[in-house]
């Protein structure tokens, strides 16, 4: 089974001009340039999109998962160590 978690996607507000700001500037109705840029961005903000192309079976809910993976990081850190691995190599 594959997981994921999912944290949504940006706002398009603002973005628009911040990344296309001289193709809006520079045609010759910068009003409907932008409303062109932002009717092709709106397909974009689902968060669904982008686990339903990796075929994601289930998605967790990150203020779920969080306290989980705070513990085992907490719990996982004594028993790292510095220095030099203490594996060999493998045939």
């Amino acid at each position: 089974m594959l997981c994921a978690t999912v944290e949504g996607s940006l706002p398009i507000a603002g973005g628009v001009e911040a990344a296309d700001r001289a193709a809006i500037e520079t045609a010759r109705d910068p009003a409907a340039k932008r409303a062109e840029t932002e009717a092709k961005l709106e397909v974009l903000p689902s968060p669904m999109r982008t686990p339903d192309a990796f075929a994601v079976e289930e998605i967790n809910d990150p203020r779920r998962t969080c306290p989980y993976l705070t513990r085992f990081a907490g719990l996982a850190a004594p028993l790292r160590a510095a220095g030099r691995a203490h594996f060999g190599c493998r045939p």
